[in-house]
């Protein structure tokens, strides 16, 4: 009995190892796919990163669906079968979920089944390791309209280039959307109002999906250092109000350092050639001086 109970718990503490390893070497990230409000015809997208940990050779990967009534709806990017090159620790991979106009309204649940081994030639792949990603589908004919921005930036600029608007914004709910207007208010360092500028006609974002805009605003900025609020309106409504500071600073002209530096080079030579002589000079001067010493 004793052997027996021994046994089970080396087997089990085997079983532990090997889980552990196989985790430590392969790994997936986010963990799952959860879409609680898709339309029927609608399309949304989803990253993951891939990762492992011995890079001494190709791997290849294996993917597999297992959502009972929506297998025929997932599409993987770069395929369901791919390679992960010798020496590159990561691997982008893209989920596309393409919902049929006709889809029954109810949840789809399941998993994708990631796995990953070593491709021996004229045989199958090994799977030496394997990971799964919870599924979570909801269709609905509910419509959620959200918008999320996720920065805003202000670099600075030379006098006379545009300012340069860089807002990333993500589209949370299950329809396509845009932001209204971008409202643009820069003051001095007095605080006097320079510029109120309206933006608007910005490209659509799809669902699921994050869009980095780069705004420009023509300006006759002099030097100095500006603060600037940025509002972005969604729906008659701020859902981000930053204000950030930037500076206008003078451009770098290389031609006039090329001229500084050979003018400079100019000066120097010609210092030179006056000291050069007024030395030769002096040591003839001393050169008599020593002689009439040593006469006397």
């Amino acid at each position: 009995m004793r052997k027996l109970f021994l046994s089970l718990a080396i087997f089990l503490i085997s079983l532990f190892v090997t889980a552990s390893q196989a985790y430590a070497s392969f790994g997936i990230s986010p963990a799952d796919l959860t879409f609680r409000n898709l339309i029927p015809g609608s399309s949304i997208e989803r990253k993951f990163f891939l990762s492992r940990t011995d890079l001494s050779e190709d791997a290849e990967v294996v993917v597999e669906t297992d959502v009972e009534g929506a297998n025929s709806w997932i599409d993987i990017e770069p395929g369901f079968s791919f390679i992960i090159p010798e020496g590159e620790k990561t691997k982008e991979m893209n989920v596309v979920v393409s919902v049929p106009k006709d889809a029954p309204l109810k949840s789809y649940t399941g998993f994708i089944n990631v796995k990953t081994g070593s491709k021996t030639e004229g045989e199958g792949v090994p799977i030496v390791n394997g990971v799964a990603v919870s599924v979570n589908l909801v269709t609905t004919l509910s419509e959620d309209l959200e918008l999320l921005v996720r920065k805003i930036q202000i670099p600075n600029i030379f006098v006379g280039d545009p300012i340069k608007i860089v807002i990333s914004v993500e589209n949370l709910g299950n329809v396509a959307a845009v932001p209204d207007v971008v409202d643009l208010y820069v003051y001095d360092s007095s605080g006097n109002s320079v510029i109120r500028k309206q933006l608007s006609n910005l490209p659509v974002i799809e669902p699921s999906q994050v869009k980095e805009y780069s705004l420009r605003v023509e300006n006759d900025l002099p030097l100095g250092e500006y603060s600037a609020e940025i509002l972005v309106k969604y729906k008659g409504k701020a859902i981000r109000e930053e204000r950030l500071v930037f500076s206008v600073t003078e451009r770098f002209d290389r031609t006039k350092t090329s001229w500084d530096n050979k003018n400079a080079s100019l000066f120097f030579m010609g210092i030179l050639l006056v000291i050069i002589p007024l030395l030769f000079i002096l040591r003839a001067i001393l050169r008599i001086i020593l002689t009439r010493k040593e006469k006397t």
